[in-house]
């Protein structure tokens, strides 16, 4: 099985949480909601505006706050090669609406996440739905890595080849 990931200015909003803030106006438009970001519209200090930014009553993986701040690591997470625990996600035991989960750690700050993946309607791709710290245990089906690349733009990197695997 082959899992791509990509990642469109689209998906920032749900993969950070803010589609969960309503209490206060910020873009609500997945695909402008990005360009305000860039332009500083939308800050830390506006969202910190939210009482539901900091909440950790909204959903299962703490405060969107905190989601945020995780998300700044996102790619240091997926690049990690000390990460070889994907699974496929069970029917029961989380919201999260996913066929995939990892968990990756970053031991320099001491960190774990849960990184939620679902294959995108419109192609064979996947896209990171959630992302949080792991306040909790999930369970899935346990999977391997074989082969783990990073690929950006034209340029491709290995991250993790499993001793047995037999293609090039």
């Amino acid at each position: 099985m082959k899992l791509t990931l990509d990642f469109k200015e689209t998906d920032l909003r749900h993969i950070s949480g803010l589609h969960y803030i309503d209490d206060i106006v910020i873009e609500n438009s997945p695909s402008k909601l990005f360009t305000a970001i860039l332009k500083k519209e939308i800050t830390d200090d506006v969202l910190k505006k939210s009482r539901k930014y900091n909440s950790k009553e909204l959903y299962e993986g703490g405060s969107i706050e905190e989601r945020v701040s995780e998300m700044r690591f996102l790619e240091r997470y997926l690049d990690e090669n000390n990460f070889i625990r994907i699974y496929r996600m069970q029917e029961f035991g989380s919201k999260v609406m996913a066929d995939f989960f990892i968990e990756s750690t970053l031991k320099d700050l001491n960190s774990t996440v849960y990184i939620f993946l679902r294959k995108r309607q419109e192609s064979e791709n996947y896209v990171v739905v959630s992302v949080f710290k792991k306040y909790q245990t999930y369970r899935g089906v346990n999977l391997y890595w074989m082969l783990k690349e990073k690929i950006k733009e034209n340029d491709s990197i290995e991250l993790y080849r499993n001793q047995n695997y037999r293609y090039s």
